[in-house]
């Protein structure tokens, strides 16, 4: 199963399939369509369960029978012992996964069923960990396993079908022709690669983004027509999700990567190499790849290893849960170093000084998929130049790009942010909209209905802690604390890992003169940080540096320095000066510095302690460091 998002309650009694159009019905007139469909993954990716090898499983987790289904048997953090019915399995190979019957919802549990009858434990995660939303059928499975699923009043489920049918991709207008491929590849005068004969808007990777790639709903109505971003808000380049470079990292599935490609910008689309139907490939092996580059010059052994093929270097793979290899998407061209545009997203992902300079060079370059230059818009920190570069971009015809400039409004000071974005609140997508509203919110009045669109998107993933981040921040901007704690509350209540709830829960105690109950939710974040390790104790270093407690505030700093992130790092060298002198202070500084010799922070912090400590020729250093960075 491909995990992506959150959970949805669901009352299993009150599961029931739609008597909405079924494939049979489309069989009629597309019976070859529906043939080659029968076997593909898209037909078999999910299924009520049925009988299972009893008895198999891996430690901490097995499967037994009973007369009303098949059953897991798991052991819980405590040592006892609990069990629930296995009601679907998700998937077809190289595994299978198990949505079981726990705690009146359906998760799905770090287990896996081999093709060959073995079974796995799915690495990389906690076996108490399968009850968070991330593990729920709900959100993380049926949306794409299924077709027109959606959830009722965060109780009822429904589905037009258990499997992704045609409905999930063809919508009941029988405008079919919307999906088709039309363009020629042809070889030109001898060209080593062909060309397509017209350019055409990518419908086919628009509609199987909804699916394939990394997004987050803003409906919960089941629908699967329309464009993509009035269904979706898409997931970005960003660091843990892929390398700087763009290869895939974590589970952000193919389209996205496939926009970052030359062939798709070339003309190539989904059903050039793939058969939308079955699934399958048009040819196999090197075959594929020479019906549009020549095999005279590229199968050959000039070109590669004899027997080796193209996707060996062109498709690198990635293994997932396992055993599931996927191969990249975005066709990379190996050994040819790293280019403008991957030393952009290195400065960015390791929050260098340079970043900036270079994220804004990216965003303008016209030969760039729009996919990366939004990706380099929503890194973009503050500074000089970006405002421009976002109102430019909230001004294009490219939805990524309004996108993209729509995020990027959040590092803009709110009495800029109507000027760059303000158009956005009434954009024709639905995802840049309610991103607008969002960081717009306390800056300008938002009418009644862009209002209702936004708490609707944020309620269809109420399953999720992120949602109720969203809507806290939302009534924190409107100065509204009250709701603000309201919601920061509920979503703990409701994903209680999610920390990025406690800080700001921490922040809303601050404002509201609970100080000391606000340094206790911290110091509870800091207990099981994981991925926010650097925000939790940042956001602790600064209570406990507001109540005097600056020995224990220094030790926060300097956890949180390690995560690499500058402002955290600002923090751990201002306190360490004034906990521990300028002779701790000072060689911390230069280190910082010589890693990162462009960070106009660092700089002006030498240069204030420099002047300071009366170093005139150390002062002298740093005004000419900083003097050259301001001419880039």
């Amino acid at each position: 199963m491909r995990r992506c998002l959150g959970v949805l309650l669901l009352v299993l009694a009150a599961c029931r399939p739609s008597t909405a159009t079924k494939v049979g019905d489309c069989a009629s007139c597309h019976a070859e369509q529906q043939r080659r469909w029968s076997g593909s993954h898209h037909a078999r990716g999910q299924a009520h369960a049925g009988p299972l090898p009893s008895g198999g499983g891996v430690p901490g987790l097995a499967v037994s029978s009973s007369d009303a289904g098949p059953v897991l048997n798991w052991r819980e953090p405590d040592g006892g012992m609990a069990s629930g019915l296995i009601r679907f399995t998700v998937g077809v190979e190289p595994l299978r996964q198990f949505a079981v019957e726990r705690e009146g919802r359906l998760q799905v549990p770090p287990l896996g069923l081999l093709e060959d009858g073995g079974w796995l434990r799915v690495p990389g995660d906690d076996l108490g960990d399968w009850n968070a939303p991330a593990y729920g059928w709900n959100g993380s499975c049926a949306p794409c396993h299924a077709t027109g699923f959606r959830v009722h009043d965060s109780k009822v489920a429904s589905w037009r079908a258990l499997t992704v049918t045609c409905l999930a991709c063809h919508d009941e207008s029988h405008d079919a022709g919307t999906m088709r491929q039309t363009a020629r590849f042809e070889f030109e005068d001898g060209g080593a690669i062909a060309h397509a004969s017209a350019l055409t808007p990518d419908v086919q990777a628009e509609v199987c983004a909804g699916c394939h790639s990394r997004r987050r709903a803003l409906t919960d109505d089941g629908s699967t027509e329309g464009a993509f971003f009035d269904r979706f808000e898409p997931g970005l380049l960003g660091a843990g999700l892929y390398s700087p470079a763009g290869a895939v990292r974590d589970e952000v599935y193919e389209v996205p990567s496939f926009l970052m490609s030359k062939m798709e910008r070339a003309g190539v689309r989904c059903s050039d190499c793939h058969d939308v139907h079955s699934g399958s490939l048009r040819a196999e092996g090197n075959a594929l790849c020479t019906r549009c580059h020549r095999a005279s010059v590229f199968d050959v052994a000039s070109h590669h290893r004899p027997g080796e093929r193209c996707v060996s270097c062109h498709m690198p793979p990635t293994t997932f849960l396992g055993v599931d290899v996927r191969r990249d998407h975005a066709f990379p061209v190996p050994g040819r170093g790293e280019g403008a545009v991957t030393q952009a997203f290195t400065a960015a992902f390791a929050q260098r000084g340079d970043a900036r300079r270079r994220l804004l060079a990216v965003v303008e370059r016209a030969e760039v998929s729009s996919f990366q230059r939004a990706s380099a818009l929503a890194l973009l920190p503050a500074g000089a130049g970006v405002a421009e570069a976002i109102a430019r971009a909230a001004g294009s015809d490219d939805d990524w790009l309004r996108y993209g400039a729509a995020v990027a409004a959040q590092r803009v000071p709110p009495e800029l942010r109507r000027e760059v974005v303000g158009r956005l609140t009434s954009d024709r997508r639905r995802a840049i909209r309610v991103q607008a509203a969002r960081v717009l919110t306390g800056v300008v009045e938002l009418s009644p209905t862009l209002v209702a669109e936004v708490e609707h998107a944020e309620h269809a993933n109420d399953f999720r802690g992120d949602a109720f981040l969203n809507m806290g921040a939302m009534a924190m901007a409107r100065g509204d604390f009250a709701t603000a704690e309201r919601d920061f509350r509920e979503g703990l209540r409701r994903d209680p890992s999610f920390q990025p709830l406690r800080l700001d829960l921490a922040d809303v105690l601050r404002r509201t003169g609970r100080d000391a109950e606000g340094l206790a939710v911290l110091v509870e974040a800091t207990r099981s940080p994981g991925a926010f390790e650097g925000p939790t104790n940042y956001a602790l270093g600064l209570a406990q540096w507001r109540a005097g407690q600056k020995a224990e505030a220094l030790r926060s700093f300097e956890v949180a320095a390690r995560s690499g992130d500058p402002l955290h790092r600002f923090a751990w060298l201002s306190a360490l000066r004034a906990v521990g002198g300028a002779e701790r202070a000072w060689p911390a500084l230069e280190l910082a510095v010589r890693a990162d010799p462009e960070d106009e922070r660092l700089l002006s912090l030498g240069l204030e302690w420099a002047k300071e400590d009366g170093e005139v020729a150390r002062a002298q250093r740093f005004e000419e460091r900083l003097e050259v960075l301001g001419k880039q």
